[in-house]
């Protein structure tokens, strides 16, 4: 599975796959030099952000890796031809944006039929971006817990990034809401 992948790559891929299979996300980063591998919101302090001390919010809705259709790939005949050996549509409302999957020797055709319902679990919804911009916090990473009460921005949420700024002092964090429980 990891044959000629950096060490980087190997453990995004680990995590991702721990997202896929337990639904539980994981976030890894350097604390005194050492590699920590750690839960979304784990963080005990969690920072507060209001009108106060916040520069601005936004939300916008992208496209980008947005899925619509998946179709699964057979076998290459002899002329070189794949035959389409099935389909799986989701929203179609934003046009058709495919995605191609290869069954190979070993997988059977509900297994790729499964992986591309999968890629439109994951990716079949145009993709929201939230962002905030508040003062430098040095100490905040990525995957602690912030509360926001800021412009359009009202809840609980999880650092996906962080983009600071030395000449403004301020830091730029993209964030996903807190999925509520029940």
């Amino acid at each position: 599975m990891f044959n000629a992948m950096r060490v980087s790559d190997m453990i995004i891929e680990t995590l991702e796959e721990v997202r896929r299979k337990t639904g539980e996300r994981y976030v890894a980063g350097f604390r005194n030099r050492e590699l920590v591998i750690h839960g979304l919101g784990t963080n005990d302090v969690v920072y507060s952000f209001d009108t106060r001390n916040t520069t601005a919010t936004s939300n916008q809705f992208t496209l980008n890796n947005l899925v619509t259709r998946v179709q699964v790939i057979g076998k290459q005949d002899n002329d070189g031809r794949a035959p389409i050996e099935a389909t799986v549509e989701g929203d179609m409302r934003f046009g058709v944006l495919q995605e191609i999957v290869r069954r190979d020797g070993d997988k059977t055709l509900a297994d790729a039929t499964a992986e591309a319902q999968s890629i439109l679990d994951e990716r079949g919804k145009p993709e929201k971006i939230t962002q905030i911009t508040v003062p430098d916090v040095p100490f905040l990473q990525k995957g602690d817990l912030i509360d926001v009460r800021a412009g359009n921005l009202v809840d609980w949420f999880h650092i996906e990034g962080i983009s600071h700024s030395a000449t403004t002092r301020e830091m730029t964090m993209m964030l996903l809401r807190v999925p509520r429980k029940g």
